[in-house]
């Protein structure tokens, strides 16, 4: 059940957008400080974590979108 939770990727992209939006308020907070700080890296990391997601997710919406058509198919018939 944890691995099913883990390898989500509905969960996943949400945790990017946190880490994203979260280290982004940092940054914004901190632009006066022209130093390089770890909220970088984070920044960084969400974005990869984000992007990693979309193609999975995409498959799960193509997919949902097939199933649909077929259901209208059947009922036709």
């Amino acid at each position: 059940m944890l691995k099913a939770f883990v390898c989500n990727p509905g969960v996943n992209t949400m945790v990017g957008l946190i880490l994203v939006i979260s280290s982004a308020i940092e940054i914004f907070e901190n632009s006066e400080l022209a130093v390089v700080g770890s909220h970088h890296g984070v920044f960084l990391f969400g974005i990869m974590q984000t992007l990693k997601c979309l193609p999975e997710l995409s498959h799960g919406l193509d997919s949902l979108e097939k199933a649909k058509e077929e259901r209208t198919e059947k009922r036709k018939k």
